[in-house]
């Protein structure tokens, strides 16, 4: 969302503010208060290419002196899907886990990812989604699936480790994360 104002009439320097945010919380604000989408306009950001992506990290690791196996590097732009949150979400768990040699290995990115998926889940996605709120078995499956390791399952790996309430859901829990790209199916 980005608006200009001028400072006064003597002095013509434009201001922009930028408020960043989920398209959701845009929605409650309009909701609360009408003339709010008519100050401010909202604005979709498109993910960053993967080359983006990828250099941004061998740059700003190279200013720190850290290195970067191809694998993890590779695994990290990956997962973060373009998105700057999950960029800066992946750097912050890795760098506590960066080894003595300084060098983050597949085996450092893939615990970085896991822990980077964890924090946003239990950080964005829990406490942006009514569904979440209204619904105990949803947290509750997807802390399961974020305990899993594994970037990967199928609905039947999962009836395995849901108890009886989370099992009833679990149709609903899987069409509403795919319908908010959360999860993706695979044909």
């Amino acid at each position: 969302m980005v608006d200009t104002i001028a400072v006064n009439d003597d002095i013509n320097i434009p201001i922009a503010f930028i408020l960043t945010g989920y398209s959701k919380k845009f929605g409650k604000l309009h909701r609360l208060n009408p003339s709010f989408s008519r100050i401010f306009q909202r604005e979709e950001l498109e993910p960053l290419k993967d080359e983006e992506v990828s250099d941004f990290y061998e740059e700003m690791l190279k200013r720190v002196n850290i290195n970067i196996e191809k694998k993890a590097l590779k695994l990290m732009v990956k997962y973060t899907n373009g998105l700057p949150l999950l960029m800066q979400q992946i750097g912050f768990s890795l760098f506590n886990k960066i080894n003595t040699s300084n060098t983050i290995t597949e085996k450092i990115a893939t615990r970085g990812i896991i822990d980077a998926g964890e924090s946003v889940g239990k950080n964005y996605v829990i406490s942006n989604y009514e569904e979440y709120d209204e619904n105990k078995e949803y947290k509750s499956i997807l802390f399961k699936i974020s305990n899993y390791n594994s970037f990967k399952f199928n609905k039947t790996e999962l009836e395995h480790i849901l108890n009886t309430r989370e099992e009833k859901v679990l149709d609903d829990f899987l069409e509403l994360n795919t319908s908010h790209n959360f999860f993706e199916k695979k044909r």
